[in-house]
C-alpha cells in the first residue's frame, strides 16, 4: 500500500575546507514497501528522487532534465557511482558511516552519514536526516489531506 507522506530533509555538509552548510527542506512524497525493501519517491526542483532501502543497503536515484545519478550506501563500505550533470560525467565514491531506519509513531526517521569523493578529491562529509510523516487519507476522495 502506498502512503502519502510529508518528507522533511535536513542535511549537513562539511566540505574539504571545513566549511559547514546546513539545509532544511520539505516535500510531499509517497512511501511504500515492496518485498523486503521500502521506497520513498518525491520531487524537488524538477528532479525525481527515489530512495530504496532495506537492512543491508540504501540506493538513491535522482533524475531530472540536466541531472541523472545514483548512489549506493552500505555500512562500512566504499562504493562507486556516477553523476551525469549537464552532459558531464562525474565519478563518485561513497563511504558510508551510518545507516539508521528508526520507526516513529507517525512514520520513519532515516539517518545517513557518509563521506563523498570524486576521484582522489574529498567533496565532503554528509549527514542526512529524512523524516517521513504519514498523511491522513480521506476515504471519500482517496486522497490525502493537505
Amino acid at each position: 500500500m502506498k502512503h502519502p507522506v510529508a518528507v522533511q530533509l535536513s542535511s549537513c555538509q562539511l566540505d574539504a575546507d571545513g566549511h559547514e552548510q546546513r539545509t532544511h527542506n520539505q516535500y510531499q512524497g509517497v512511501w511504500y514497501q515492496q518485498g523486503r525493501s521500502d521506497y520513498l519517491v518525491y520531487h524537488e526542483d524538477g528532479i525525481q528522487t527515489t530512495l530504496r532501502w532495506d537492512e543491508r543497503e540504501w540506493r538513491l536515484f535522482r533524475r531530472g532534465t540536466d541531472l541523472e545519478g545514483w548512489q549506493v550506501f552500505r555500512l562500512g563500505e566504499s562504493l562507486e557511482s556516477d553523476l551525469r550533470l549537464s552532459g558531464s560525467l562525474l565519478p563518485l565514491e561513497t563511504h558510508t558511516h551510518r545507516l539508521s531506519d528508526i520507526p516513529t509513531q507517525s512514520g520513519r526517521e532515516l539517518q545517513l552519514e557518509y563521506t563523498l569523493y570524486s576521484g582522489p578529491d574529498l567533496l565532503g562529509n554528509f549527514t542526512l536526516v529524512i523524516t517521513l510523516t504519514k498523511l491522513e487519507e480521506d476515504p471519500a476522495r482517496g486522497q490525502s489531506d493537505r
